[in-house]
């Protein structure tokens, strides 16, 4: 059995109230939603209240939920949903990349004109760069996360490298820009 006809019927066991299926979901996918929403929101403290929310709502919506995508694109929605919603209120900048410690001076220095860049990008960039780029979605999943079409997704990830090159270059990180670029032809 795969995981999509796996979570099909853990979802019906949920639409019938079995909190216990609730838990085997929450066990198969909260490491991923929670990479996610740690990468959109920076902050750990939030990323956990992400996570949780997310299967709140999952849990409280979930006789809703009608398989035309997998749950766990579903529950992606959820999620990207509700880290906007905590940036608009906040009306602060969303940074996307991992709190990770550099390995040497020259990668901590890259890792901060990085954050700069991505600091710089519109919500609706950095969010396909990071769900195609770090989190490895491909665009059709993308689309359906963010409630785009495919060709969006796409012109979306293809302005955002630009951009993000052109805010390295002019950040005076030309080395750092010419690697990124490099790394994801």
């Amino acid at each position: 059995m795969n995981n999509r006809s796996d979570d099909a019927g853990l979802v019906k066991r949920c639409q019938k109230g079995d909190k216990h299926a609730l838990r085997l979901l929450y066990d198969r996918h909260h490491t991923y939603v929670y990479a996610v929403v740690r990468r959109l929101t920076k902050q750990e403290a939030d990323a956990e209240d992400m996570l949780q929310e997310t299967f709140v709502r999952a849990w409280k919506s979930i006789r809703s939920f009608r398989a035309e995508a997998a749950f766990r694109t579903w529950l992606l929605r959820i999620a990207v949903n509700l880290c906007r919603n905590l940036h608009q209120r906040r009306k602060k900048t969303v940074a996307l990349i991992d709190a990770a410690a550099p390995e040497n001076n020259s990668d901590a220095l890259a890792r901060l004109w990085l954050d700069r860049a991505l600091n710089q990008l519109s919500d609706g960039y950095r969010e396909v760069l990071v769900l195609h780029d770090v989190m490895d979605l491909r665009h059709a999943e993308i689309a359906e996360v963010l409630g785009m079409s495919v060709g969006t997704s796409k012109s979306q990830l293809h302005r955002a490298r630009a951009k993000m090159r052109e805010f390295l270059v002019a950040d005076g990180s030309e080395e750092v820009a010419s690697r990124a670029a490099g790394s994801r032809r």
